[in-house]
């Protein structure tokens, strides 16, 4: 019979064991380790000594990926991490349209996922806007978010950040092709009240 290793203090990338708490279903001895990022888990030793588990598995601790939350992609707006499956980062995403999907972060990155699916089989959105026909409404109400996701701008109207809908009822068609989306107020977000379409003679910093 093999003797039992005691993993108590030892330190397995950012988790230390702190105690033995018991076993699995399937007989395997379970620590408790704590993460450096505070987070307290129950490990398997074999996944430990393996180096299979050497964290608490939450966004920021998992070192193999970087944390992309708020970023945009597509339509996709990323709001939070929700764990890792066969060593892929899965954020949970929030679509143009309103739903919401649990993506890959691979797949965000390398431009595979840019929707929750809506944009399948067909590339226009019931309002006949979308990344696609490149209307300067669509364009600028994506450029507000992701400027507002940099903090590029101070702030984006929390209704329009998540409705195309709502801020194009809001700001209304441009007059023209040319005319571009520009703050009244730079010291201000993008909001009701502060925003303009202006044509080429008026050109200023979103």
């Amino acid at each position: 019979m093999v003797a039992k290793i005691d993993l108590t203090g030892q330190v397995f990338g950012k988790l230390t064991v702190v105690r033995e708490v018991g076993s699995d279903r399937r007989g395997a001895v379970l620590w408790e380790c704590r993460c450096e990022c505070g987070m307290v888990k129950s490990v398997r030793g074999v996944f430990l000594r393996r180096g299979h588990s050497k964290s608490c598995g939450k966004a920021p601790c998992v070192g193999y990926f970087k944390d992309i939350t708020g970023q945009v992609f597509g339509m996709l707006t990323v709001k939070k991490f929700v764990g890792v499956h066969k060593k892929n980062a899965k954020w949970e995403c929030q679509c143009a349209c309103g739903n919401t999907v649990v993506a890959e972060g691979r797949n965000l990155t390398n431009g595979h996922t840019s929707s929750c699916g809506c944009l399948k089989g067909s590339s226009i959105f019931k309002h006949g806007h979308t990344i696609d026909n490149g209307t300067k409404e669509y364009s600028a109400w994506r450029t507000a978010k992701i400027y507002s996701t940099r903090g590029i701008i101070t702030s984006l109207h929390l209704a329009w950040r998540d409705s195309f809908e709502q801020f194009l009822a809001d700001v209304g068609p441009a007059p023209s092709p040319k005319h571009q989306l520009r703050r009244i107020d730079m010291s201000r977000g993008v909001e009701p009240g502060n925003v303009r379409w202006v044509g080429p003679a008026q050109e200023m910093p979103f």
